[in-house]
Formats: C-alpha cells, sequence, structure tokens
C-alpha cells in the first residue's frame, strides 16, 4: 500500500522511483450475491491488532435496536475465547456466530451475503499493524459497506463516507455510532457497497496487479 512505502522512506530506506501495486482480490470470485440486511460480517485473525472485542462491543451496543441482526465471524487465534466470553457478558452471544477458520470459499459466500463488513484495526502494543488488508480488499469486491478504522494503509483503499466509513483507532464510541448509522440507513450501504465494488474492479483486481508486475520487470510505464 502506498502507507508502507511512506514507512519505509520515513525509516530511511531511500527507494527513488518506485512503484506500489495493490496485493489484489480476484473480483470474478470476490463478488456481490443477494445480500442480507441483516448480516454485519467480520473475517480476520483474532489478534490484538484486528481489535475483534471493540467490533463485538459495538454490535452489541446496537443490537437492540436492531433485533433481528446479527454478527458472523470467521477466524481463529488467541483472542477467539476472550470474545466468546465478552459476547456472553455483553448478552448477545445468541447473535453472535463464531464460525472459527473456514475456507476462502466459505469466506467468499459469507461476504457475497453480508452487507456490512467491519474491521477495528489499531497499532497493537508491539508495533504490529497492517499494510492493505486483504478482508477488506475481498469485503469490497464483494460489495459490502466497510466500517473500518483510519489505520495504516485502510484510508488508500476506503473513501470515508464513499466506499464506507473510517473512525479513529480505538474510538468505541465512533465505531458504533457508524455502525448505527449504516444500519439506519440500507440506502447508504447500498451505494457505498456497489461504489466499493467498482473501485475494487477498476483498481484492485488481481489480474491488473499481475500485468502491472509484468510491465515493471519489462521496464515499461504502468
Amino acid at each position: 500500500s502506498p502507507f508502507l512505502f511512506r514507512q519505509l522512506e520515513q525509516h530511511g530506506v531511500l527507494i527513488g522511483k518506485g512503484y506500489v501495486i495493490p496485493s489484489g482480490v480476484d473480483t470474478s470470485l470476490f463478488k456481490p450475491g443477494v445480500k442480507d440486511g441483516n448480516l454485519i460480517m467480520a473475517a480476520g485473525r483474532f489478534i490484538e491488532k484486528k481489535a475483534p472485542d471493540l467490533t463485538i462491543k459495538a454490535f452489541a451496543a446496537i443490537s437492540r435496536s436492531f433485533p433481528n441482526a446479527r454478527l458472523e465471524m470467521v477466524g481463529d487465534g488467541p483472542e477467539l475465547e476472550k470474545c466468546r466470553m465478552l459476547s456472553m457478558e455483553l448478552g448477545v452471544s445468541e447473535k453472535v456466530i463464531f464460525h472459527g477458520n473456514r475456507s476462502h470459499r466459505f469466506v467468499m459466500e459469507l461476504m457475497a451475503r453480508a452487507t456490512i463488513f467491519m474491521q477495528h484495526s489499531i497499532i497493537a502494543a508491539n508495533g504490529d499493524q497492517e499494510g492493505a488488508p486483504t478482508s477488506i480488499q475481498e469485503a469490497m469486491s464483494s460489495g459490502a459497506c466497510v466500517i473500518s478504522t483510519q489505520h495504516a494503509g485502510i484510508p488508500d483503499l476506503i473513501e470515508d463516507g464513499i466506499t464506507g466509513l473510517l473512525v479513529k483507532e480505538n474510538d468505541l464510541d465512533a465505531y458504533t455510532y457508524a455502525l448505527n448509522r449504516a444500519m439506519l440507513h440500507p440506502s447508504f450501504c447500498k451505494r457505498a457497497g456497489n461504489l466499493a465494488r467498482e473501485h475494487a474492479v477498476r483498481v484492485l483486481d488481481k489480474s491488473l496487479s499481475n500485468k502491472y508486475i509484468e510491465r515493471v520487470i519489462r521496464g515499461e510505464p504502468i
């Protein structure tokens, strides 16, 4: 992502003329299906930098206002059991589904139906942070409205208020407000998801990334 490129420069790695090529997503596989307005999704490792507990807390805060909404989370990791306990403590264990580690096809099919995709990425205590998360690129390609954070390369992917909603790291109130806003305005979610899909096809498609790499190797402009 452009963010990682800038980080290299800040650490004194002077590349000169360089190119930023997205890792990309297969937009022919990750594509919108019949959307479920009650399906909120998260996918990724249950680790500190993805703050899955904040996603659960935000969902719990809006769950009474949207009794049919459910949060489906895919992934495994050291924070998983703590998140299971948290969902019980907050009284939303029947509405939060923990799928564990599942296949890429399972993620693809769930994303196709998801109206909202959530990921509250933060800088972990050890400095670990994101680049341009693959899961967010896949969610965009699937036509989901992404709710995430102004973290690392995520603002290079999501245009706040256009293709999704971004909040500051660790701002649970703003994260909850963004989710509530998205649930209250399904027309916004649909528009944001459609624009995210268009951006993914135009900029993030893996076939384009491969072509760019080939051009750079041949010394051609991209």
